[in-house]
């Protein structure tokens, strides 16, 4: 492993920490000021604000106690400075009366980015994991589709 990937990979634990908190500005913080975003075929999010905004109605949608895990399945250094990730990510928890919460797995690639010293989010898209016929993100196999209504954006 690289100095590079080493980075990458920290980068990447603290995004997972910081996710678990379901604090929509404190998450989209890990993307670069002029990021986007895009989940399935949601709309495209441009902006750190817009990411924060949608990050927002997420955490909204979901279960206070559901937490994240983030795994790096692939790493490609394209220059110094520009990485793309495969990232795969596991969603559970248990619920208020303790019942185990569905599980939930998905994968994203993102383009991250170095400047000055750190890594950045340029580029983040998300898709169920392959095989999964879920509709929209946060949404189980047994739930009415998402919509961007259900995110606050229609």
């Amino acid at each position: 492993m690289t100095d590079l990937s080493g980075e990458l990979y920290a980068r990447v634990e603290e995004y997972e920490r910081t996710w678990n908190s379901h604090e929509a500005s404190a998450v989209a913080a890990f993307f670069a000021e002029d990021a986007d975003m895009l989940f399935g075929n949601e709309p495209i999010r441009s902006g750190r604000d817009a990411i924060r905004d949608w990050w927002a109605d997420y955490f909204d949608l979901i279960e206070a106690a559901r937490g994240g895990t983030f795994a790096i399945e692939s790493l490609r250094l394209i220059t110094a400075d520009v990485a793309l990730l495969n990232v795969a990510s596991t969603t559970a928890g248990r619920g208020v009366a303790g019942q185990g919460l569905s599980t939930r797995l998905a994968r994203g690639t993102w383009v991250m980015v170095r400047r000055a010293g750190v890594w950045w989010i340029a580029s983040l898209r998300g898709l169920p994991a392959e095989g999964d016929v879920r509709a929209g993100p946060g949404r189980d196999l047994d739930s009415e589709p998402a919509t961007t209504q259900d995110l606050g954006h229609g």
